[in-house]
């Protein structure tokens, strides 16, 4: 295990005494995130960053009108009001993340204290269709308990003196609904989620909650491959050769430089999300346990491939140009440089026999879904079966010289 470890931390050092290994694993990791992030925040509904939304109100009553004034102040979403077959058009363009159906009687239901529901569109692959929902949650309170403060009312009203009719009562209502200030935790409003089954075009809203996991895939993907062209390297010019005399066994040698290549990769992926989270805002969410796990068994992947694109290259140039290949085709194939959402179904379900798909997948959950373990379990496994099998046949194929 010593021999692992000492030739582990030799290969950091001798990786970090070249100065383009600065540029490539930490200057141009940010310098990508910042600019592509910052480019696609504004795509969407001219240029603003709040997610776009559709309105259908069908109700038309002062419930359904409170909801929207809600919705004005929103600074997660933004919304627009169209009849129901415009707001499904528009989820279709990808025009809008989600459509938000009010049903007739929306307002008779919460006044009569039966509750209501709502509907809501949106397409099962946009990872934004979850987080929107909970971004609509305040709205929702909002009505709610403007709802049960004029039922109160209301009912206290009438307890001292009986309404003429119900006209008179429900202007009383229309009154005490405008008064109506102080919020509830209870939510009578219950919100039905309808998947899309249809296909959809267009570009749906980005930020940095994309392009920060996004280019996390990507430069550690290219980092951990281009360990191939220092194994290739090494073994033209005699160095692992010369090693094996060494007292350090075969598997501690390969082992400590796969594991030193590691370690410079996880070094990298702990820089792009500290910057993430403190610099660019994103929130990497609240399971820092699950995020690790996932970042490792995707390390883990990548190593390995690189360790396979070591034993295909005959020459640095060509490991060199393999990772580069790699990551050009794995990383935006993978959702990494644009959402899945905007493609096909069949090629949504054809970049799952890719690792980068599930890393994406995983990262998603955690940033956009509050995800936890019990959400990366699932990529995690896949990774570490990719992994398994990039070691295996690298291994198989491996010559020290």
């Amino acid at each position: 295990m010593k021999h692992l470890l000492a030739i582990a931390w030799n290969t950091l050092k001798i990786d970090f005494s070249r100065r383009g290994t600065y540029i490539s694993v930490l200057v141009l990791p940010l310098i990508f995130t910042l600019v592509i992030g910052a480019a696609s925040s504004g795509l969407g509904m001219g240029g603003d960053t709040r997610v776009p939304i559709a309105l259908v109100d069908q109700d038309g009553g002062p419930l359904a009108e409170a909801f929207a004034a809600a919705l004005d102040g929103s600074e997660e979403v933004v919304y627009v009001a169209v009849d129901e077959e415009t707001g499904l058009e528009y989820l279709r363009d990808m025009a809008v993340v989600m459509v938000v159906i009010l049903p007739p009687g929306f307002t008779a239901d919460l006044q009569n204290g039966n509750g209501a529901t709502i509907t809501l569109h949106y397409f099962e692959m946009n990872t934004l269709a979850i987080a929107t929902r909970e971004a609509i949650q305040p709205a929702i309170a909002r009505v709610t308990s403007a709802a049960l403060a004029a039922q109160l009312s209301v009912h206290e009203a009438e307890a001292l003196r009986p309404f003429a009719d119900d006209t008179e009562r429900q202007a009383y209502f229309a009154r005490s609904l405008e008064l109506a200030e102080e919020q509830s935790a209870l939510d009578p409003i219950r919100v039905q989620m309808v998947m899309s089954n249809e296909e959809v075009a267009g570009n749906p809203v980005m930020g940095f909650e994309t392009a920060s996991p996004g280019q996390l895939v990507t430069w550690l993907l290219f980092t951990l491959m281009a360990g191939s062209v220092i194994l290739v390297g090494e073994r033209n010019d005699g160095t692992l050769r010369r090693m094996l005399a060494s007292p350090a066994p075969r598997w501690a040698i390969l082992g400590g430089k796969l594991l030193g290549r590691l370690a410079l990769g996880m070094l990298q992926a702990a820089v792009l999300i500290l910057f993430g989270q403190f610099a660019l805002g994103v929130d990497w969410g609240s399971a820092p346990l699950a995020l690790a796990l996932l970042t490792v068994c995707f390390g883990l992947a990548a190593t390995a491939l690189g360790m396979l694109v070591s034993t295909i290259a005959r020459s640095e140039q060509q490991a060199s140009t393999i990772s580069l290949l790699g990551m050009f085709l794995l990383a935006p194939l993978s959702g990494a440089w644009f959402p899945l959402e905007i493609t096909p179904r069949a090629f949504q379900r054809a970049v799952q026999v890719i690792p980068t798909t599930w890393a994406m997948n995983g990262y998603m959950d955690l940033i956009l879904r509050g995800g936890g373990m019990a959400e990366v379990w699932l990529p995690c496994a896949i990774l570490l079966c990719f992994a398994g099998l990039f070691f295996v046949t690298g291994l198989w194929r491996f010559r020290y010289e």
